[in-house]
């Protein structure tokens, strides 16, 4: 009669110790994601995902959902590094028609402010808008931004670029 065999042992796991993002291999030690999920009343919810490596980037995405898979306003952002300035940049800000003139999109704004302010160094925020968009001139600056007189190149030619400073 033969003996029992013994099972073999099962392959550990190997431990992620690292994870890429932009081509860049961070110690999971520095990085930092949070997704969260928040009910706004009225059946609203907020999603935040931000990254920080710890270092020098971070971006993220924010959007509120009237119910699930329907958004209703977004902001996509991320830091813009170069020699003597760090600057967080909003590129994409959007809240449907129906939605407007309901704060949404200084609710949006000052998530940012706190996830910047308790996550990086970074004290500036900046954002460009169209000139002829006057109602997210007046949203933004009863934020807080203020114009530093610069014109970026558009689509549909020079937005102007708005700029808060985080205190």
């Amino acid at each position: 009669m033969p003996l029992p065999r013994k099972p073999p042992k099962k392959p550990e796991k190997p431990k992620v110790t690292a994870v890429s993002v932009r081509s860049q291999r961070i110690p999971l030690t520095n990085f930092y994601q949070r997704t969260i999920k928040r009910t706004l009343g009225k059946n609203l919810t907020e999603t935040v995902n931000f990254r920080n490596d710890g270092m020098t980037q971070i971006n993220g995405h924010i959007k509120v959902n009237r119910g699930p898979g329907k958004p209703i306003a977004n902001v996509r952002f991320i830091s813009v590094m170069s020699p003597g300035k760090k600057e967080v940049l909003v590129y994409d800000i959007a809240v449907k028609k129906a939605y407007r003139t309901q704060g949404l999109t200084q609710q949006l704004l000052t998530e940012i402010v706190h996830l910047v302010k308790t996550k990086s160094t970074i004290r500036r925020i900046i954002l460009e808008v169209d000139p002829a968009n006057k109602d997210a001139i007046k949203s933004y600056t009863t934020f807080g931004f203020k114009p530093t007189g610069k014109h970026v190149p558009s689509n549909k030619g020079k937005d102007i670029e708005m700029a808060y400073e985080i205190k």
